[in-house]
């Protein structure tokens, strides 16, 4: 595949030396969960293998799927989503990747990714995270979190 994503530089670990907890393997939809799982964008996240009965939204044939690895840092605050490039055709690869960040639209719950997670660390959180490519792999650091509803008002993340 001869297409063209910016390289860009993403510090993946804070010190070299410290040792990762394994990765998860993980199935990404990429989306937007108002627009079933459609655009751009991370809709959900899901273990490989996948549990058909964890299936919400989406049809699995109408979905945009990348498969990756999840790998735990700072404890489990944080972790980076590392998933190789060219897993869809040239335009999808270049609508979805061919930004500066994707965007998680919605708190993804982790309970099923992550089930040794404590419940204060149980939710990726909304965000714009930044996309970097290197060594033919796209990576994003994301931020774990919980997921507070307050009564009365938008959702608020701790």
């Amino acid at each position: 595949m001869s297409h063209t994503v910016p390289q860009r530089a993403l510090r993946l670990s804070p010190d070299p030396d410290i040792a990762l907890p394994a990765p998860i393997t993980v199935e990404v939809v990429l989306g937007m969960p108002k627009h079933d799982c459609k655009f751009h964008g991370i809709c959900r996240m899901e273990p490989l293998p996948v549990n058909p009965n964890l299936k919400v939204g989406c049809e699995r044939d109408d979905a945009t799927l990348v498969r990756g690895t999840l790998h735990p840092v700072n404890g489990a605050g944080g972790a980076l989503l590392r998933f190789a490039t060219g897993q869809l055709n040239e335009q999808a690869e270049r609508y979805h990747f061919n930004r500066r960040r994707l965007r998680v639209w919605e708190p993804l719950d982790l309970a099923d990714v992550c089930p040794d997670f404590s419940p204060n660390q149980a939710f990726v959180l909304p965000g714009a995270y930044q996309l970097a490519i290197r060594d033919g792999h796209y990576y994003l650091r994301l931020r774990f979190g919980a997921h507070v509803p307050v009564p009365g008002k938008a959702l608020s993340y701790a």
